[in-house]
């Protein structure tokens, strides 16, 4: 097949493609008849590259429904997202407060949200770009557990690449206990040149690069002595959880508010019951009854401790 590139377009039988993802979330490159689509060619999705080029790591030891539950929840947030940055709704997720917040701390200004960058060979969807501190960025929004640094860092150089366009910063919003913005590092461009290349030759593996032995082993050593700063934490942890409830009894039973010392200052905040809107009802039901849905929730008695210089 044979497709022509002119003034950044591609062109087949003098047709000007463009590109879309269908179901499954394949992304074919084609062109409409009328409002009919007819596909051209299916293109390698970016996710799909990297990992089949080992690029990054996956989620085998992950059980399938609860990734499914977290790509479900991650759909709910980008589509509440995106509905923030082109038209300025809040929606009732509680990230988009939070992004709202990061916005105006780091003074970002999103532009584009959700839209499809592609070549020849690969396509993907961009999150959101725009400025940050005055400094151009393209960025990804994830609400997974913990920061991949490598997985970002991969995927947004391929959306860069993509469109041909040099930014700034290449940034992540993480959603984990309000909205973090990460910056990860930029992939070599010359690896995605020949992942590109080899795509266009038909997607044959390429051989990865051998790793020394001696390497695995330093690895292991390392995450081994994490592993054990991780258990240890874990231990102090418990035992300060021991010590913060029984100091929380003590100032329950004696009717103290607030102890302030050389050493803290703890204030004894007691149980308390909040409304919230149920989002998952409420994603299930019509927006407009949202009221009817709220729900009360019990907040346990709990310290808060600041510990003086």
């Amino acid at each position: 097949m044979e497709l022509k590139k002119h003034n950044g377009k591609y062109w087949y039988n003098d047709h000007e493609l463009t590109c879309v993802q269908l179901e499954g979330h394949q992304y074919w490159l084609g062109y409409y008849d009328d409002e009919e689509f007819v596909k051209v060619k299916p293109l390698i999705s970016v996710t799909q590259a990297m990992k089949k080029y080992k690029l990054v790591k996956g989620y085998s030891g992950v059980p399938e429904s609860i990734l499914n539950r977290k790509a479900e929840y991650g759909t709910i947030v980008h589509s509440e997202l995106e509905k923030f940055v082109k038209t300025g709704d809040v929606g009732f997720s509680a990230e988009v407060g939070q992004f709202i917040e990061a916005c105006r701390i780091n003074d970002i200004k999103p532009q584009k949200s959700e839209f499809i960058v592609y070549n020849d060979v690969m396509a993907g969807t961009v999150d959101t770009s725009g400025t940050i501190n005055g400094f151009s960025y393209i960025g990804d929004y994830k609400t997974t557990a913990t920061y991949d640094e490598n997985y970002l860092g991969w995927q947004l150089s391929f959306y860069e690449y993509l469109m041909g366009e040099k930014f700034d910063k290449l940034v992540c919003f993480h959603f984990n206990n309000g909205c973090q913005v990460k910056y990860p590092s930029r992939k070599p461009t010359a690896k995605i040149d020949e992942i590109m290349n080899n795509e266009r030759k038909g997607g044959e593996q390429l051989e990865m690069v051998q790793v020394e032995q001696s390497t695995y082993l330093q690895l292991k050593l390392v995450q081994d002595k994490l592993q054990d700063l991780a258990n240890q934490r874990k231990q102090f942890e418990e035992q300060e959880e021991r010590i913060k409830q029984t100091i929380m009894q003590q100032m329950k039973d004696n009717g103290i508010k607030q102890i302030d010392n050389e050493y803290f200052k703890i204030t004894y905040v007691p149980e308390s019951i909040s409304k919230t809107i149920d989002t998952a009802r409420l994603k299930a039901e019509e927006p407009e009854l949202a009221e009817k849905y709220l729900k009360e929730i019990t907040r346990n008695a709990s310290l808060r401790i600041t510990i003086k210089e």
